[in-house]
């Protein structure tokens, strides 16, 4: 492993003495960088290496201004993102796509305990897709299932080499994450068309009493979903405002960040307004028995689920 690494770091020193000497000869030139050629910069995205150190696989987008759309901004370049896949065990053999039946807008999620799968997402148009890679012959399954990708906290978790636990959005939107900058402008266009027909009100409200926000229409939550990819079975284990989970080691159990019913706690004697209307709390769900129990009374810290070694 230590020489795989060493090969990599290498490659990306190669990489960067390569930028470098480009830079430099534009700056010999003395030819000005201009936006055309800042728009049509290519760039890699993140790297994983399979748990049994065979394969290394790496996001790379072509040029930015190829993106097929630009409502997203920061995440305009995922809908030109592809995978490619490295033999490690073959150092000559040329890095090759990982599915290029698929078109772009792939990017890696987790590799399976065992290396033999890669859960990966698919962004194309309004539509994104957790899938499963099956690595010996490149197959793919597609889900079904929209990720969601909260700020802090997990979005898939493996239990085993043929069973992994997904964070979805159960109405298919996309994340928030993603519609950030689009979804505003969407609301708003409609919201005036209603207002022109002048049937029915148009407003936008958002409630804050206590101190609190509260949006009029409140999001509908996400779902904690279980594949099991060898018999297709698939098991809803929590569902509600999520916004972290983790796996016990042993597969057994898996934690759970959610809102709950209590309200804000405040922090000081005053409060102008607080950005959430719920505490978080942890819950521990049994992924075989289906059974969900609260783990405190307390508020849980974002991002900071561990379990032991023993589940």
């Amino acid at each position: 492993m230590r020489g795989t690494i060493r090969a990599l770091v290498g490659a990306l020193m190669a990489l960067a003495c390569l930028a470098s000497a480009a830079q430099a000869e534009d700056a010999v030139s003395g030819r000005p960088v201009t936006i055309d050629d800042i728009v049509e910069l290519e760039a890699f995205g993140r790297a994983a290496i399979s748990p049994d150190g065979r394969w290394a696989v790496y996001e790379k987008r072509g040029a930015y201004d190829t993106a097929t759309r630009f409502d997203l901004a920061a995440r305009a370049p995922w809908t030109i993102m592809d995978l490619w896949l490295v033999d490690l065990s073959a150092p000559d053999q040329e890095p090759q796509r990982l599915l290029p039946e698929e078109g772009l807008g792939l990017q890696v999620v987790a590799w399976s305990p065992d290396g033999g799968r890669l859960l990966i997402s698919r962004l194309r148009g309004d539509e994104y897709e957790f899938g499963v890679v099956t690595i010996a012959d490149r197959s793919v399954i597609w889900t079904g299932l929209t990720p969601e990708t909260p700020p802090e906290g997990a979005s898939a978790e493996w239990v085993s080499a043929h069973e992994v636990v997904v964070l979805t959005r159960p109405d298919r939107s996309l994340p928030v994450l993603i519609r950030r900058f689009s979804g505003a402008q969407a609301r708003m266009t409609e919201a005036w068309r209603r207002s022109a027909l002048g049937r029915e009100p148009s407003r936008t409200l958002i409630d804050a009493r206590d101190g609190v926000v509260r949006p009029e229409t409140p999001d509908e939550g996400q779902a904690l979903v279980e594949l099991d990819l060898e018999t297709g079975r698939r098991r809803r284990l929590a569902e509600g405002r999520i916004s972290d989970f983790a796996v016990a080691p042993d597969g057994s159990a898996v934690a759970v960040v959610q809102a709950t019913d209590r309200p804000t706690l405040p922090l000081f004697k005053e409060i102008v307004a607080a950005m959430d209307d719920k505490k978080v709390a942890a819950r521990a769900a049994d992924i075989y028995g289906r059974v969900a129990q609260e783990m405190a009374a307390q508020d849980a810290a974002l991002d900071h689920l561990k379990g032991q070694a023993d589940g």
